[in-house]
């Protein structure tokens, strides 16, 4: 199983345009990802799911940089779980996961994302690309 995504893979597999990672690359918006000796940068199955909720929460109005923090604790939380986390655009306040099934908070939360199709969308797309 491939492990390290170039910039154009990650995109690929997120479902965004490469030129939107290059430009969060680019302003330092997040901190995942590795660079090579090269210079090229490279994501890990952890990095590309960090991309993927981080474009998710920028489509729900948050700040990419606010996104970008908050994201990589999201994946490292949820792991494999089937998980919706629940994400305030306050800096100050923590994402909070809960079971995909046990209750409804969408009428109380700021940003509810249920990671387990983010997750399996992801796998998809790297099934098409043979990885």
């Amino acid at each position: 199983m491939k492990t390290d995504y170039t910039v154009a893979q990650a995109a690929l597999l997120v479902d965004i345009p490469e030129s939107s990672i290059r430009g969060w690359i680019q302003r330092s918006a997040f901190e995942f990802g590795q660079r090579t000796a090269s210079g090229r940068i490279r994501f890990s199955e952890r990095d590309v799911r960090c991309l993927a909720l981080m474009q998710a929460l920028v489509a729900h109005g948050m700040p990419p940089n606010a996104a970008a923090k908050k994201a990589p604790v999201i994946v490292d939380r949820a792991r494999d779980h089937a998980l919706v986390a629940v994400v305030s655009l306050d800096p100050l306040r923590s994402p909070l996961l809960i079971p995909s099934d046990t209750l409804d908070l969408t009428g109380h939360a700021v940003v509810t994302i249920a990671l387990g199709p983010l997750w399996a969308a992801i796998a998809e797309r790297k099934k098409q690309m043979g990885n």
